[in-house]
């Protein structure tokens, strides 16, 4: 099963390079989503939708398969399975966080993104000084500071400083030539994610801890939501 996102203007992997990945997926087992923008996710009821029918499928058959294989093992080994999920889910539950969401609309970014609240940019600055010479006079903070997001290498530094300052990693680095991923909207995926997995938790928790695990196809050179993942909620990745 598989689920695509295609960006009918997305110059990183473009529509073509996109549609010969997905021809090599199961026709039957894949939903493909297409959009009019770039490399990214869109926003909008279409794709959580999308997301939470994929996902409800995938739980579905995996209930299916669950039952299956409980017919065909004895009563004893099925005992001893089902013991082991339920101490897994209680101890995900235990650690889990509830879900709070923004109502004043000040911020169109989820409730417990870090950067609900917009850039200190004199904060980051002060507590990574290679920011500093990438600071101009400007933007729409009350700060009247920003930086030139035309430039990479102060794109580079701001997201370096957002990690190093907010999510205490301290050693993010890039090869030369590679995209940088914007962090607030990296974490605003994965708080999506946290809310599918919450649809589902008694309560509306997060589910926190290294059981939790993504995968991450196509992880990159930046490793972005494995890092997130792993300090936002502690969850484990593969990519």
């Amino acid at each position: 099963p598989s689920l695509h996102f295609i960006g009918e203007r997305d110059r990183i992997v473009p529509p073509q390079r996109a549609e010969e990945l997905e021809a090599r997926f199961v026709p039957s087992s894949r939903v493909t989503v297409r959009h009019n923008g770039g490399h990214t996710i869109p926003r909008g009821e279409k794709t959580r939708t999308a997301i939470a029918s994929f996902l409800g499928q995938q739980r579905r058959r995996l209930a299916d398969t669950d039952r299956t294989a409980h017919d065909r093992h004895s009563a004893a080994r099925c005992t001893r399975g089902c013991f082991g999920g339920a101490v897994a889910h209680a101890s995900v539950k235990a650690r889990a966080t509830r879900v709070q969401m923004a109502d004043d609309g000040r911020s169109r970014l989820h409730a417990r993104n870090r950067h609900w609240g917009g850039y200190n940019m004199s904060k980051l600055a002060n507590a990574f000084p290679s920011l500093q010479r990438h600071v101009v006079c400007g933007g729409k903070s009350s700060e009247g500071i920003t930086i030139d997001f035309s430039r990479q290498d102060s794109v580079f530094e701001l997201n370096a400083a957002l990690l190093a300052v907010d999510y205490g990693v301290n050693w993010f680095r890039l090869p030369h030539g590679y995209l940088c991923p914007a962090v607030p909207g990296r974490a605003e995926y994965l708080h999506a994610v946290a809310d599918l997995l919450s649809s589902e938790s008694p309560g509306g928790y997060v589910p926190r801890g290294k059981l939790v695990r993504g995968l991450d196809i196509g992880v990159g050179a930046s490793c972005i939501y494995p890092l997130l993942g792993n300090v936002e909620f502690g969850w484990s990745f593969i990519g």
